[in-house]
């Protein structure tokens, strides 16, 4: 398993150096979007494999790993915002077209600081550092271990959908479960995608996990929707916070505001009301039965 870690680790480390002048240029929220997936694919591959890397070694290259996640997630939450901004503008024909350039221009402002810090810590002595000792780490031979792939991955997958399974009487819980459900959605997926090719005959690659990737991608970004629009809600409700809180201020755009605001929480919504069926997907017997038969034939 430590060689296997390191292969996946190693996969996505490269791509995650790829991408480190892409991510720069300030319209390029594809780059963005894909460092912090490679981001946090090095995390739940840390994370899954923690039993099976030499713990002395890894320990020191998580706090700057999430630190990049985390700084790139700032980003990508604003292109996110602002699209969907754009998007509501485009199509709402009740206020002035210029309605809302208030709060575009604070997202956007927002956006540039987030871009100038993680210009910063891609300059940084931080980042040389940890981008040669994440290297050294995957260089380094594997480990002799007893430990398979064969012998651990089927009790690796089963956990993981346990965890996801504990969901199933906690669907109308806050958001802020159904967020969590959407982490531990995406940690079984990365889990079939980590190990596609074990998981899949030679002879017949429909028999693989991509129908069951497939249904977890259909759930998580149901989850992924809604997420988006709790956090655009949030955001909303700040800036016009932040917007009253201020001397002799005058709430601009205040009804195409709470028009906003009201569209995002409908949204929120609809995606409950879309959860369980999708939910049950995952968690009914022909998603176990297939996810069996996969580990079954390792």
């Amino acid at each position: 398993m430590d060689a296997a870690g390191r292969l996946i680790l190693t996969a996505q480390f490269d791509k995650l150096r790829a991408l480190e002048q892409a991510v720069r240029e300030p319209h390029h929220h594809k780059a963005i979007h894909d460092m912090r997936v490679a981001c946090r694919r090095m995390n739940s591959a840390f994370r899954l494999l923690r039993a099976y890397l030499p713990k002395k070694r890894v320990k020191p290259l998580l706090p700057f790993l999430e630190n990049l996640r985390d700084t790139l997630g700032e980003i990508r939450n604003l292109d996110v915002l602002r699209a969907d901004l754009e998007e509501f503008r485009s199509t709402d024909a009740s206020h002035a077209p210029d309605a809302l350039d208030g709060l575009h221009k604070e997202w956007s402002a927002a956006r540039a600081r987030h871009l100038d810090t993680l210009n910063a810590l891609l300059d940084s002595a931080a980042y040389a550092q940890w981008a040669d000792a994440m290297r050294a780490f995957l260089q380094t031979p594997a480990q002799v271990s007893i430990a398979r792939v064969a012998d651990v991955l089927p009790g690796l997958l089963w956990k993981q959908y346990g965890a996801v399974r504990a969901y199933e009487t906690r669907l109308d819980d806050a958001v802020h479960v159904l967020h969590a459900l959407r982490i531990d959605v995406k940690r079984l997926r990365y889990t079939l995608e980590f190990f596609r090719a074990p998981l899949t005959p030679a002879q017949d690659a429909d028999a693989g996990p991509v129908a069951l990737i497939e249904t977890l991608i259909t759930l998580q970004d149901c989850l992924g929707t809604m997420q988006d629009a709790v956090v655009g809600a949030h955001a909303v409700t700040a800036f016009m916070s932040a917007q009253l809180e201020r001397p002799r201020a005058a709430l601009h755009d205040y009804h195409a505001l709470l028009a906003y605001h009201a569209a995002l929480e409908r949204r929120i919504e609809m995606q409950r009301a879309q959860l369980p069926p999708l939910y049950a997907v995952v968690a009914g017997l022909a998603f176990r039965t297939q996810l069996g038969s996969i580990t079954a034939r390792l």
